[in-house]
């Protein structure tokens, strides 16, 4: 079989144009489906501001690089080949679930790292609402008789219970027991549920501040002014 000039010159064009398209197309498809599989599930979230973040991985490639995390974040938290950067300045390193205490209210970005052997990286993001989990607490009304006082009001937790015993802790000198503390204004102080009543020495204008505190050790202040 001959070959002339023109059937080589395209063979020569097909054989350098041909073979680097081919070997490109099969390194982009072998490179994007090398990086870790990772999904994130829906975040649980409580009402003491915790976080239990849960997801499902595959390596893909190789197997996931167990240390990878430590030694990217040494001064993370915990051991395990997911970095968890909570979006408040904290991060850990941990197996799935992951888990973060907040320590105050707001939106924060979580994100998610992993790294398999093939030196591929793979990450995630979940959007946070760490909402107010503070009692609910509401003065109701203010009933005064002369000097006496009776202060009625209505409260709940949204994490745990109210503590029972925490206005004695913080005050062994006031009289009465009971959840609340009542700061009178004129420098005395009472535990007692509501109502809180109490008898004032003199006449005037006082400011009233009653707190409460949930077994969360979240704590509640309302106010009160009377004359």
């Amino acid at each position: 079989m001959s070959i002339n000039k023109k059937q080589l010159f395209s063979l020569i064009i097909i054989g350098v144009f041909l073979v680097p398209i081919v070997y490109f197309s099969d390194n982009v498809k072998a490179e994007s489906y090398n990086y870790p599989s990772l999904n994130l599930k829906k975040a649980e979230i409580n009402a003491n501001k915790n976080i239990s973040q849960n997801g499902v991985v595959y390596s893909t490639c190789g197997q996931l690089d167990l240390n990878w995390c430590r030694a990217t974040n040494p001064n993370a938290s915990g051991n395990g080949p997911f970095e968890f950067k909570w979006g408040d300045g904290n991060v850990s390193c941990s197996w799935f679930p992951g888990s973060h205490n907040f320590s105050k209210p707001g939106r924060y970005i979580a994100k998610v790292r992993v790294k398999n052997t093939c030196g591929l990286i793979s990450e995630r993001s979940s959007d946070v609402l760490i909402e107010n989990s503070y009692p609910v607490m509401e003065i109701t009304s203010a009933l005064i008789d002369h000097k006496n006082i009776e202060l009625n009001g209505l409260a709940s937790a949204k994490c745990g219970e109210i503590d029972e015993n925490w206005c004695k802790k913080i005050n062994p000198n006031a009289s009465g027991n009971g959840p609340f503390e009542f700061k009178w204004g004129d420098g005395r102080v009472s535990c007692s549920w509501f109502s809180g009543t109490h008898t004032y020495n003199r006449s005037g204008s006082f400011i009233i501040k009653v707190r409460v505190k949930d077994t969360c050790g979240f704590i509640s202040e309302r106010s009160k002014y009377i004359f």
